[in-house]
């Protein structure tokens, strides 16, 4: 607490530490700053006073016995209060559940919507190939395991016993690779997102 740190070479002061998993963004932020400090962290603009930019989101969660309808109405009132306080001004206000889904739909473009479509078709496309080189490892490990199966039924195993152990052998299998995948899925993301937006300016929510 107290200690100054650097953000886009802007000192900042330290007010405390939010504790992990704090936010339910997608790509939760690394640093929490006030809104009202756009102006200082990005010198060349002022958000507040460029009335053509859409650049803050706000979440909250609804109190007991409100509805999304409700909110949406008093949001209202207040863009047509700001609108009549600031003559030509033009407020947008937008409201959603806050799901991933309503967030996309909310930035949506074609060229948003055919990067999503190419990367997810991509991701299915080396889904399928993995899927695909581990069936035939596990074919061709079989296969080469024909003769050691042949011996232990010689020497009397239940078949049942046999099915058990490659049954067995294919969940461990399985499951170190899940939890290598889960691992990988929980640590790797961050730094891939932290190297190509290293040169945007910080996101204030």
């Amino acid at each position: 607490m107290g200690r100054i740190a650097h953000v886009n070479n802007r000192p900042v002061t330290i007010v405390g530490v939010a504790p992990d998993l704090t936010t339910g963004w997608l790509t939760p932020p690394n640093v929490w700053l006030p809104y009202t400090a756009q102006p200082y962290m990005d010198s060349s603009r002022n958000a507040f006073a460029d009335n053509s930019l859409l650049w803050l989101k706000l979440a909250g969660r609804l109190a007991p016995g409100f509805s999304q309808s409700q909110v949406r109405s008093e949001f209202e009132i207040l863009e047509r209060h700001e609108d009549r306080s600031h003559p030509g001004r033009a407020t947008a206000i937008a409201t959603t559940d806050g799901s991933w889904l309503a967030e996309f739909e909310l930035d949506a473009s074609a060229r948003g919507l055919f990067l999503f479509v190419f990367f997810l078709g991509s991701f299915f496309l080396v889904l399928l190939i993995a899927c695909a080189n581990v069936a035939t490892l596990l074919l061709s490990r079989a296969a080469s395991r024909r003769r050691e199966i042949a011996v232990r039924l010689s020497l009397g195993a239940p078949r049942i016993r046999l099915v058990r152990m490659l049954i067995t052998e294919s969940l461990i299998m399985a499951a170190i690779a899940g939890a290598a995948s889960a691992y990988l899925v929980r640590h790797v993301p961050h730094p891939l997102f932290r190297y190509p937006g290293a040169a945007r300016p910080p996101t204030t929510r």
